[in-house]
């Protein structure tokens, strides 16, 4: 071998280390988001610290999977608590994350604002005047996927208007161009195909201010305006009015480049095709629109009744200058649905394939069906007498609709009655039929009409319903373990007068008690029978039948036991208002035995007393006297607010506003030498008025204006 090929490969071993370093340790690209820009990790200079050398098990696999996983999304937030670079990079060991953010971050940002376009924003030229911490936090959170501030939030100071506010910076209000380098070349959707707007060919000829905000907001969903708006002038028709440029009312396509190969759907039998391009090649648009067809969303859709009558396409589909819109169905419903009708016990499938090989459309429609919406609805007990499928399945033509029920529906439903009070009780059509046939349940049993089988327990104990069978004797008994029906027996919240809501927890019970300990012999299974009050509880109905301190705690005890959120009351008075009372406030400050049932009995409308008898030690009144609490006699609006309506059967209704009186006058001005606090005591008559009496002491015309005035200014006529 000769000397130079020696010399040659010992230059090549020494080399050939760092040629295949430089293949495989590359900078990589760490982060590249809208809101941080671009974050690149140097190989090269980690692994030329003394600390890592060549050593990559420093960083990998422990902070760092190379190939077995991939990497989690670490933020700041995170590093700066020691997890991924944060793990070094903490101020100790090199420097801290939470340190100048240009150390890693930089680069310039494309923010993409929807019908915006691109907004440039340089971190370059802004790290010249500012420190990161002038923005970061407070304006901008260093968060992916933050939320985008509109323009009027910019104006009024928040994002980039905090600095460009016409003072600090160029205002934001300003020319758009200054941000949105490229404002986007917009393709609007519409019902007849997309709308091309060219931002380019208009910035062409104005400036940003001849349009933004005047015409158009800028702000997302903002301008969307009917082609009825633009004709008057609004969104594109401030110039396209056939004058500064051409009319919105002129040649459709123009503006409409592309419109739409239409499904419409319609309900119940499919789509129906409609195509703009076919029609197109043989109408112009203002054949067709706005006299048959309005361009705004919604506004066309007629039934066939109106069609036949020559509204929307049957204009043409006449039968004349063009097929008939009562001729063959299929021509238009080309693919005709498959229908699964809803039912109490499951879904009825229909086939218009298997039907329309054997029939015409018209040899259903209309005579039998009617092709509109919901105008086809019949029960079972018509079909049998020749209506709807019965017209031909009587069990001659086709398989009558009294035989087997299963024929149609083929997936009777596994049901979940609903029971009042009590939960849902399931039933399983699929284990019954496995068992009996239809027609042993259907029609004697149970009638295939929705809502005429609900019995209560009491029928089906005399054989009713479930009962028929459920007698202990072919199946188990109605009577016996409630849980077998009903298999979740409800959490119940019973509504009291007053009082809030009183919880009972089925599960708490059931875990100490069997069902028959309560049923029925202490709450019978009958909706609404077992509402009793206080009085009969004490005396061991109802709940009290255990609740008696014996048993268990008694209902004479503390009342939220039972009553754990009592009611925020609002009490109506004849006359005054609605009177708040807090039970909140008060059980801050008393036991519930403190108030009942000495002051106040716990039943309905027992504690109704008068101003009076308050004024004596009733009711309120025994701790609101002036002393223990503010007085019923002090300030009525601590208690009272609210207008007043008298009602005057011959001469309307009239409203006395407490407000507007109260802005003027205190209580006692009025009360109790003009208006006594008293129910019935303030009937006075018109002549009684004019006289000084009630309203007239102050409405006399010269006070305030005279009852003998405008009526209206009273009565409501």
């Amino acid at each position: 071998m000769s000397r130079r090929w020696t010399v040659l490969i010992v230059l090549l071993a020494i080399a050939l280390p760092s040629l295949l370093a430089a293949r495989w340790i590359k900078d990589k690209v760490f982060l590249e988001t809208e809101s941080v820009g671009k974050v690149v990790f140097s190989h090269y200079d980690h692994m030329a610290m003394e600390s890592v050398g060549r050593n990559c098990q420093v960083c990998h696999n422990d902070l760092f999977h190379v190939v077995a996983k991939k990497n989690p999304t670490v933020t700041m937030a995170e590093m700066a608590t020691g997890k991924s670079c944060g793990k070094c990079h903490n101020g100790k060991q090199a420097f801290n994350v939470t340190g100048d953010c240009t150390t890693c971050h930089a680069g310039d940002l494309e923010i993409v604002y929807g019908d915006g376009g691109k907004v440039r924003f340089s971190h370059e030229i802004h790290a010249d005047m500012f420190g990161c911490d002038d923005c970061h936090p407070d304006l901008f959170v260093a968060e992916i996927n933050q939320t985008q501030v509109g323009m009027a939030a910019m104006e009024d100071g928040e994002s980039c208007g905090a600095c460009h506010d016409g003072s600090s910076a160029f205002s934001v209000a300003g020319d758009c161009g200054t941000c949105h380098i490229s404002a986007a070349n917009l393709t609007m959707g519409s019902p007849v195909g997309g709308v091309f707007f060219s931002h380019e060919i208009h910035s062409d000829m104005f400036g940003c201010d001849d349009c933004h905000p005047d015409i158009f907001k800028p702000r997302a969903g903002s301008n969307q305006v009917g082609m009825q708006a633009m004709e008057q002038g609004e969104s594109c028709g401030a110039c396209h009015d056939g004058d500064t440029a051409f009319g919105v009312k002129g040649d459709c396509v123009t503006c409409h480049t592309g419109a739409a190969e239409l499904q419409i759907d319609v309900p119940g039998i499919g789509t129906a095709p409609f195509s703009h391009a076919i029609h197109a090649d043989m109408f112009g648009c203002d054949e067709c629109h706005p006299d048959l067809f309005k361009a705004q969303a919604n506004s066309n859709r007629v039934g066939m009744k109106a069609m036949e009558k020559g509204a929307s396409c049957g204009a043409c589909h006449d039968g004349s200058s063009a097929f008939s819109v009562a001729g063959d169905c299929g021509t238009c419903h080309i693919s005709a649905a498959n229908l699964t009708m809803g039912s109490p016990v499951g879904g009825v499938f229909f086939s218009h394939e298997i039907h329309s090989d054997m029939f015409g459309c018209d040899d259903c429609h209309p005579d039998i069906f009617k092709p509109r919406a919901g105008s086809n609805q019949v029960g079972m007990q018509a079909m049998e007498q020749g209506e709807s499928c019965g017209a031909c399945h009587d069990g001659d033509t086709a398989f009558g609709v009294k035989g087997d029920c299963v024929t149609c529906h083929t997936g009777a439903a596994e049901l979940q009655i609903d029971v009042p009070g009590i939960g849902t009780a399931p039933f399983s059509h699929a284990i019954h039929a496995d068992m009996f046939g239809c027609d042993e349940c259907h029609p004697d049993l149970f009638k295939a009409q929705a809502n005429s089988n609900r019995v209560g327990m009491k029928a089906m104990e005399k054989g009713a319903s479930c009962g028929a069978c459920h007698d202990g004797g072919s199946a188990f008994s109605v009577k016996g373990d409630c849980a077998a029906c009903h298999p979740g027996a409800v959490e119940l919240n019973m509504a009291t007068d007053g009082f809030g809501p009183v919880p009972f927890s089925h599960e708490v019970h059931t875990g100490m008690f069997g069902c028959g300990e309560c049923h029925p012999d202490v709450f019978k299974a009958q909706a609404g029978s077992n509402r009793v009050g206080m009085q009969a509880m004490e005396k061991g109905a109802s709940c009290g039948a255990c609740h008696d301190g014996g048993g268990a705690f008694s209902v004479k005890g503390d009342c939220v036991a039972c009553h754990p959120g009592a009611a925020e009351m609002k009490m109506a008075t004849t006359n005054v208002g609605l009177v708040p009372f807090s039970h909140d406030v008060h059980l801050g400050m008393f036991s519930c035995g403190e108030c009942h049932p000495d002051i106040f009995r716990a039943q309905a409308n027992s504690n109704r007393v008068g101003m009076q008898a308050m004024e004596q030690g009733a009711s309120c009144g025994a701790c609101h006297d002036g002393s223990s609490a503010f007085g019923v006699k002090d300030d009525c609006t601590a208690c009272h607010a609210g207008d007043i309506l008298y009602q005057e059967e011959d001469a309307g209704d009239v409203v006395f506003p407490h407000a507007a009186h109260l802005g003027m006058f205190g209580c006692d001005d009025c009360h109790p030498a003009l208006f006594q606090a008293r129910k019935g005591a303030n009937k006075a008559s018109m002549a009684d008025m004019e006289n000084g009496l009630s309203c007239g002491a102050c409405h006399d015309g010269s006070s305030a204006f005279g009852v003998a005035e405008d009526c209206e200014a009273c009565h409501a006529m």
